[in-house]
């Protein structure tokens, strides 16, 4: 079989590493807007993560994973998320290396290092508990208010 026409790598792309989470924001959202104009923000979540295999234990344990949001997704997250507000949020996970730059406690001098961090980049996000809405007498209407990301900006 031979193909007459190039195949665009986008055309055929999945997202085979999906996940949804329920966490609560961390940290106030951190602006982060590109040279483009679009608006691009940041914060992290805390996820409990629930044992099903006796020798674990029954402790909690939490993750913290970075997310990533565009466009109008962010600019509602700037708007609406503080820390403590919870989210449910559906997307892929990825992975990425960044340099951390630090000073040594001894000496001062600089240090930086590679790290390896996950963050989700997701489709939507729903506004669950203690976010920012316009009144508060609406704020149970819009409990379950949601933005996809594929929103034109």
């Amino acid at each position: 079989l031979v193909l007459q026409e190039k195949i665009d790598p986008a055309d055929i792309a999945e997202f085979a590493n999906n996940g949804t989470l329920i966490g609560a924001v961390c940290m106030d959202v951190r602006r982060m807007d590109r040279i483009t104009g679009k608006s691009v923000a940041q914060f992290q979540i805390a996820v409990n993560r629930r044992y099903r295999v006796d020798e674990q234990g029954a402790e909690k344990r939490t993750d913290y994973p970075w997310v990533k949001v565009f466009g109008n997704v962010a600019d509602e997250c700037l708007k609406r998320l503080h820390k403590g507000s919870q989210v449910y949020i559906n997307g892929p996970f990825q992975t990425r290396d960044i340099n951390r730059h630090a000073k040594c406690e001894h000496c001062g001098e600089p240090i930086i290092f590679a790290e390896r961090v996950g963050e989700i980049a997701p489709m939507g996000v729903e506004f669950l508990n203690e976010c920012l809405f316009d009144s508060r007498k609406n704020e149970a209407a819009h409990a379950d208010y949601e933005v996809e990301s594929n929103e034109e900006t």
